[in-house]
């Protein structure tokens, strides 16, 4: 992985943070945190049962300045991490791939093993 390790180290903390924050109110609360890979990328996707977060609405403070979760995305995204953000079936759900083979390069299936090309056994990658 290219870049400073503090920065996905803070950066992960900081998406943990939010998540927790938006289960305070919640009757249910459940954090869900996987991790993977694929040829080119570290798979982290965290899930949580907090009130519904849009893409756009859980970027910006309701005083229309940058929140702390926009600029964990942004430092990301300096080092060619893609992330995505949706709500499905009561969580929202914050994916992020980090590519660990050249910068900024994007391919492989995400966090979905049917997408993914097959790896060999035997680990000779072909």
């Amino acid at each position: 992985m290219s870049g400073v390790k503090a920065d996905y180290s803070v950066s992960l903390s900081a998406i943990i943070r939010h998540s927790m924050s938006f289960m305070k109110d919640s009757e249910l609360k459940e954090l869900v945190i996987s991790t993977g890979h694929d040829d080119l990328h570290v798979c982290v996707k965290i899930e949580d049962t907090g009130a519904p977060v849009a893409h756009d609405c859980s970027l910006h403070d309701p005083d229309e300045e940058k929140s702390e979760f926009s600029h964990v995305l942004s430092l990301l995204k300096k080092y060619g991490v893609l992330s995505q953000i949706v709500h499905e079936s009561g969580f929202n759900v914050v994916s992020i791939r980090i590519p660990y083979r050249g910068s900024g390069v994007t391919g492989g299936g995400f966090l979905n093993p049917e997408t993914r090309p097959p790896t060999p056994i035997d680990g000779s990658g072909g």
